[in-house]
């Protein structure tokens, strides 16, 4: 069962993909003249160090000074500082610190503007998942609302949806967390290269490590024989607590066709659209919704099946039909254009129990346009009909990514 996202949230989300548009940054691989390709953030920062070195002292003019806890620390033309750890004031013995014009310096900051575009990925994430809880709390309020006759296994499957999104927001806080604690670790890298780098990263993970298996004891307590954990009492009844949800598959098995082994995923809602001025005539539903799902067949082939279901009997005359050979545009986050093309020509059927038009598209996918829509989130959809064309936003942003994960299982 699934319900209309509001305006609100649609519009929640609209800001926080532009939020993520602004800082998806293109990491091109180090020329020859170690120059940063297509970043911004990195060329802006990168600037401003070298024009304040410029306008201070040479880069050799790096000194060791005392703070005011009468702490060593050498002190940068750029203004930053740097814990002296040599046995000596002098430069002359200070190994693995180097200026802010040195090749390696631009390496590392580049590294910790992947990881900031990592945070900014999972803050995303979490917003889509913190939308898509309180839609599963909707569902289900409605679903167990005075006088609502429901059958226990969609009551079931509600909150296990609910609990579904509850444990995958707990994960992407945590996610979020370590994300920071490692941008601000390897911050404190920046100046540092050679041994001295790899040393400290090495006793950062090997504790990073060490945290992580403590917290994994302490949720997972090993029970001797014959005891009952403590939580085993809350997960006695699995039909009220289901496990965290995994793959389903739609089908898999040979062909009845060409006799192949095919796999197809469970299909997935991706948009569903209502103009503003026609909100009030669609309170359950949408004009426009598209589903899909991916197949795979021997050989490695794969596919893409759309179904749009438009909610008008007038579907027909107000947008035609999809042709063979039309043109599917898929925009990424990252303004990639992915453009798949349409099999077989639709041009749908009426289905009294949707109340809808429904379209059946399929496009192939080659191994070029896999590679991307695998790699970068969903952000539009533009979709051709014979007598219309309309890009739509997608709030199902990772659907690819989960569809090919499920394939690879």
């Amino acid at each position: 069962m699934s319900i209309p996202l509001s305006a609100g949230v649609k519009e929640a989300v609209n800001i926080a993909k532009n939020s993520f548009r602004q800082s998806c940054l293109k990491f091109a691989p180090l020329k020859n003249n170690n120059r940063l390709e297509n970043s911004p953030r990195s060329l802006c920062m990168f600037l401003t160090i070298v024009l304040a070195c410029c306008q201070v002292l040479p880069v050799s003019s790096q000194e060791v000074v005392l703070n005011e806890q009468g702490q060593r620390i050498i002190v940068y033309p750029d203004g930053s500082w740097l814990f002296f750890e040599g046995d000596s004031t002098g430069l002359d013995e200070l190994s693995g610190t180097f200026s802010p014009e040195d090749a390696a310096f631009r390496e590392n900051f580049q590294e910790i503007e992947k990881i900031r575009l990592e945070e900014d990925r999972a803050v995303l994430e979490l917003i889509k998942t913190r939308l898509e809880q309180a839609a599963c709390k909707l569902v289900l309020d409605s679903l167990q609302a005075p006088g609502m006759v429901t059958s226990a296994a969609t009551i079931v499957h509600a909150k296990g949806q609910l609990e579904n999104a509850v444990e995958k927001e707990r994960q992407l806080e945590n996610k979020l967390e370590k994300l920071k604690e490692k941008r601000l670790f390897y911050g404190t890298l920046l100046y540092l290269t050679g041994e001295a780098r790899d040393k400290k990263i090495a006793a950062w993970e090997a504790s990073a490590k060490s945290e992580t298996e403590i917290k994994d004891k302490e949720k997972s307590p090993v029970v001797e024989k014959g005891e009952v954990s403590q939580g085993s009492a809350d997960q006695e009844d699995l039909l009220l607590n289901p496990p965290p949800s995994t793959c389903h598959l739609a089908f898999e098995g040979a062909d009845p066709v060409t006799g192949q082994q095919r796999k197809d995923i469970e299909p997935a809602t991706i948009f569903s659209f209502t103009g503003r001025e026609l909100e009030d005539h669609f309170k359950y539903n949408d004009l426009i919704a598209c589903s899909g799902y991916l197949t795979s067949i021997t050989g490695g082939y794969r596919f893409l099946t759309l179904e749009i279901a438009v909610a008008s009997k007038n579907a027909p005359k107000i947008f035609g039909l999809f042709e063979a050979g039309s043109i599917l545009d898929l925009v990424l986050m990252d303004a990639t254009v992915v453009r798949l093309l349409n099999q077989k020509k639709s041009a749908g059927t009426w289905q009294p129990r949707l109340n809808a038009h429904v379209y059946r598209c399929s496009y192939p996918i080659g191994r070029k346009e896999e590679k991307l829509l695998r790699n970068m989130e969903l952000d539009k959809i533009k979709l051709r009909w014979s007598k219309a064309s309309e890009e739509f936003d997608v709030y199902n942003l990772d659907f690819f990514i989960q569809q090919f994960g499920c394939l690879d299982r």
